[in-house]
């Protein structure tokens, strides 16, 4: 099978939507909260308390993306969903 240039260009923005896309499941505030309370690293108490107030009904991943602070890793948010 030959690759061409326009079959990798395709390939390569397909895997990178892949990257790209953040869940915009609502999950419970409550425990999102939690686990930024315990991780002091990157959030604390005071964002857990933050997002409590800010999303009563519940928080999606693509949520915190949009409101935390760009030095915030994206890993970071991501292992609050996990």
């Amino acid at each position: 099978m030959k690759l061409t240039k326009a079959k990798l260009k395709e390939i390569i923005r397909e895997e990178l939507q892949n990257l790209n896309e953040v869940s915009s499941e609502k999950v419970d505030v409550e425990i999102v909260a939690k686990k930024m309370a315990k991780e002091s690293k990157w959030f604390g108490p005071s964002w857990a308390k933050a997002i409590r107030k800010k999303y009563k009904n519940g928080v999606s991943e693509s949520d915190l993306q949009k409101d935390l602070p760009d030095y915030i890793e994206g890993g970071a948010i991501s292992k609050l969903f996990n």
